[in-house]
């Protein structure tokens, strides 16, 4: 993973990308990039099927590297069978009454 890592630095070095990020990266993943990048990953866009819960140590350790958590919408893939409840922590709290624009849009904000 470390070679594919510095082919994507290169491309940053370049000017071909502003940030660099990975997706639906574990804990392990991340830390064998972060041993051996020069840029670490900006984003790790995760996918929140069933139950946020089980991804909040994940989330915790992302947040507690500054790495940025996204997440692909599901809803508009299976409005009928998704039934998520709705992510609700003090900080996303904060978030929510901070920003004037929908959680949809808050890793663009």
């Amino acid at each position: 993973m470390g070679a594919i890592w510095k082919d994507m630095e290169q491309c940053k070095r370049a000017g071909l990308a502003k940030s660099i990020g990975v997706s639906n990266f574990t804990v392990e993943n991340l830390k064998e990039v972060l041993v051996v990048c020069e840029f670490p990953p900006a984003v790790n866009q995760i996918v929140f099927l069933y139950s946020w819960q089980s991804l909040q140590p994940l989330i915790e350790w992302l947040l507690q590297n500054d790495i940025l958590v996204v997440a692909p919408s599901n809803d508009a893939e299976h409005p009928d069978t998704i039934n998520v409840p709705e992510l609700t922590t003090p900080e996303i709290e904060l978030i929510r009454n901070e920003l004037p624009v929908s959680p949809s849009l808050w890793p663009f904000w």
